[in-house]
């Protein structure tokens, strides 16, 4: 059997709108990506959100509300603008500290959110903090004596 360009044509059409049509009916096509990371799948933390899944894109407000972190400890822990704190994306973190000698990024949030909520994290880069978080996460958390002693030797200035 020959296939002729124009039933080549409506196949490829029945396959592009049919499959776009049949994976937004079973709700696996999304066009927006959902703020939310994925959760442990077991251990002690089953059910939590990761923190290694937080993303630039992401708020702290989004991290305060997914975290369940008061949005005042992530202001003061990363010096946050007072104007709209809960805003402020992550990726911006990089920008608005690039003078300084170490960076202060999306890893950072990563492992404050971590420790803050006693989450299992392992930094995969050297991940430094201001004095201001560090304070909150020897208050706030459960810390062991590494997590500490990886804190005092990784302080932003």
């Amino acid at each position: 059997m020959k296939i002729t360009s124009k039933l080549m044509a409506l196949i490829v059409v029945l396959v592009l709108f049919g499959g776009i049509t049949i994976t937004s009916w079973l709700g696996w096509w999304a066009t927006e990506t959902s703020k939310t990371p994925v959760k442990f799948a077991e251990g002690e933390a089953a059910g939590e959100y990761n923190p290694a899944d937080i993303r630039g894109s992401y708020s702290f407000g989004d991290v305060s509300e997914l975290f369940e972190i008061p949005l005042a400890d992530l202001q003061a822990a990363f010096r946050l603008p007072a104007d709209d704190p809960a805003a402020f994306q992550l990726k911006s973190l990089e920008a608005l500290y690039a003078g300084l000698e170490t960076e202060i990024g999306t890893a950072s949030v990563r492992l404050f959110s971590a420790w803050y909520k006693g989450l299992p994290y392992e930094p995969t880069e050297e991940t430094y903090l201001f004095p201001e978080a560090i304070e909150i996460l020897k208050a706030q958390a459960s810390l062991t004596p590494d997590q500490i002693a990886y804190l005092d030797s990784h302080v932003a200035i």
